[in-house]
């Protein structure tokens, strides 16, 4: 761990922190000493308890750099909305800063469906006294209602996906219920939702196309991860979620965690990408009280 923190606070702000083969190190380094127990780490205002075989979260969490971009912005927007919704909960980081932050008043409804990560979400939630502010949906999202099968990623909370090719190696798969979001946050009475986060390995065009009424009438802040080569193993491509997201929101910013940045972008910029293999994020956003926020975050805008 502090060959880790040496190495970030050594090449913070340099081309070295954005090289794939720093995190790659970062992460062989953690394998060294994880022994695959829990450990628990203060985030963001809220104690998260998290496996140390998962080297795509715990050394970010136990360092303090977790999407660090990304939950700044979302821990700010939590601050002044009332309602977020959390597709893809994994082990409850976006519901536990969110249900954090949020006013006194304010709900997170959390999109789950794999057994493991439900477990340690609700453990989260507790640990935290938060299981009143969060509404656990144990169910996959997607453009229809059904059933769908995840491959499970061996050791990685994050990485199960509907696409066989994303997992590599799986440990197994589970069949999961599925929803619209749409028609669940009818049923339950849910709304108006002020911001909707999405992770959910590239099968984000199927939630988006699911919760379709919900982005057109509430017009929520959007965060969703831009994976082009995941979208595809997924069955999309990645103009589909370009022509959603830039046909519902005015502004649309890239965060590039890597580079430690935010800033405005468009469809020709993103379009660019579309055969490269980046993991990068969206903010889409209407509200000129969300856009005042971004931008305070976010540079060349």
């Amino acid at each position: 761990m502090g060959t880790i923190k040496l190495a970030r606070r050594m090449f913070s702000h340099t081309r070295v922190h954005s090289w794939p083969v720093t995190a790659y190190l970062y992460r062989r380094v953690f394998r060294v000493v994880a022994d695959g127990s829990d450990e628990t780490a203060d985030f963001h205002g809220v104690r998260l308890t998290f496996p140390t075989v998962d080297v795509g979260i715990a050394p970010g969490l136990l360092n303090g750099y977790y999407e660090q971009q990304e939950l700044s912005i979302y821990e700010d927007l939590a601050k002044v909305s009332k309602t977020i919704v959390d597709i893809g909960g994994n082990i409850g980081i976006y519901a536990c800063v969110g249900a954090r932050h949020l006013p006194a008043d304010g709900r997170v409804v959390s999109f789950e469906p794999v057994p493991d990560n439900l477990t340690r979400l609700r453990q989260n939630l507790e640990q935290n006294d938060l299981q009143d502010k969060v509404t656990v949906a144990a169910t996959a999202v997607g453009a229809e209602a059904g059933e769908i099968t995840l491959h499970l990623a061996e050791g990685l909370t994050g990485a199960h996906s509907v696409s066989a090719e994303t997992v590599g190696t799986a440990r197994g798969s589970v069949v999961v219920p599925m929803v619209r979001v749409d028609d669940y946050l009818t049923e339950q009475g849910v709304g108006p939702i002020d911001v909707v986060k999405i992770d959910v390995e590239g099968f984000d065009v199927a939630a988006l196309r699911g919760m379709s009424k919900t982005l057109q009438a509430d017009s929520p802040t959007l965060l969703v991860e831009y994976a082009p080569a995941l979208m595809r193993n997924c069955g999309f491509e990645p103009s589909e979620m370009r022509d959603i997201v830039f046909d519902t929101y005015q502004h649309v910013f890239l965060i590039d965690e890597p580079r430690n940045s935010v800033r405005f972008t468009t469809q020709d910029e993103l379009a660019k990408l579309d055969d490269k293999k980046v993991l990068l994020n969206l903010i889409g956003v209407n509200r000129p009280e969300h856009l005042s926020i971004i931008k305070r975050h976010a540079v060349g805008s």
